[in-house]
Parts: structure tokens; sequence; C-alpha cells
């Protein structure tokens, strides 16, 4: 059942990546959590709870999303490098500008020597640096984040034009992963489904809502 699972799931996707003009995603099924996209091994993992439970539209909705996020790997993938350098270059240049002041003196420096004060603050100053860049790093990650699940479920809403399913969706993986309570972001999400579904029927007033998956 669950190779079998797969496998459907696995032919959703490669007919979904035709239209995302990329290499389809391997889709792999575990036991927890929702549904992944992994930008580093390209895989979307689906939570068998929602494989087995959403009916064939929701999960068509749920793969295109999916298919969104693997459609900008290059981008998640430059912007993961974009997070980490800054921090950890405030650190990388903090120590070695203390260990060149250290190295200034000819003798081992106790702690109230100007050189060992100096390379003292100059450490404090880089770790503080660090930590503020760390802060406003994690910010734009988490709107960047928010960015990307829009972008995501603008994709999947242009592929199933079924806002209802997104909604369903959402609300399924909330029950596996916030006790069955939408969040502010998830509530914000299904507000923008049906805002951009409409938009999309005022541009293309005839399109399919009916997706029959692969056997």
């Amino acid at each position: 059942m669950t190779t079998a699972t797969r496998l459907q799931l696995q032919a959703t996707v490669d007919a979904i990546a035709v239209h995302a003009y990329i290499t389809p995603p391997r889709v792999r099924l575990w036991r927890h959590r929702n549904a992944r996209y992994n930008a580093l091994t390209h895989i979307i993992a689906v939570s068998q709870t929602l494989a087995l439970t959403l009916d064939a539209n929701q999960r068509y909705t749920l793969l295109a999303h999916e298919v969104g996020h693997a459609q900008r790997r290059a981008t998640m993938l430059k912007r993961v490098g974009s997070y980490f350098w800054p921090p950890a270059l405030a650190l990388v240049v903090g120590a070695m500008t203390a260990a060149a002041v250290g190295s200034f003196a000819a003798k081992p420096l106790a702690i109230t020597d100007p050189q060992t004060l100096c390379a003292l603050v100059l450490g404090i100053v880089a770790a503080v640096v660090a930590g503020q860049l760390a802060e406003r790093t994690d910010r734009r990650a988490r709107r960047d984040s928010y960015a990307e699940e829009l972008r995501a479920d603008r994709f999947a809403n242009r592929m199933a034009g079924d806002p209802a399913a997104m909604t369903a969706v959402l609300h399924a993986c909330a029950r596996i992963e916030d006790g069955g309570e939408l969040g502010a972001e998830a509530e914000r999400r299904i507000a923008f489904a049906r805002d951009s579904s409409t938009r999309t029927m005022r541009r293309s007033p005839i399109y399919c809502t009916t997706h029959l998956e692969p056997r």
C-alpha cells in the first residue's frame, strides 16, 4: 500500500513538474509532520496521514504547493547561504582582530594589560555585532519563508483552481502539527488563496477544478 501510494504521488508530481518546467522532485513518505520540500536533496516528503486522508483534489493541491517550492530551488539555496555568512563573518573578523592585537605583545599578557583589554573588547564587540546580525537574519528568514509559502500557494492555486482544497490542506496540516488550531499565518494564507483564486477566475473564466491522479 505504501509503495503504491508513493508511486501514485510521484506520478502526480511528475505531471505537475512539467508545467513548472523543472526536473520532477522525488517523493517519499514519512510518518510524522505534514509535507516538506528539501531544496538540498530535491525531495518532497509527504506525511502518510495526509497521503491517505486527503481526497484527490486536496492531494493535488498539496503536491502542487511543494512543486511550487521546487520551482524556486536555486533561489532557496542561494538564500540559505546569505543567512549564515554575515554573523559568521563578524565573529571571524572579531576573533582574528583580537588575536592580532594580542600577538603584538612580546611577553605573556596579564588581564590588565592594554593589549589584553583591547582584545577582550574587540571580542565582545564582535559577539554583540554577530548576535544582532543573527537576530536580523532570523527576522529576514521568517519573512522570506512566509513569502515563499505565498508563492507556492499561488502556484498551487493556479494549477488546481480550488481554494477550498487549499483550505482543507492547511486545516489537515494544522491537525498534525498544531493540535488542529490554525495559526495567524495559516489564516492569512487561506485568505490569500481565496483572493488569488478570485483574480484567476476573472482572468480565466473557464478552468478545470478536478484533477485525476495518474494510476
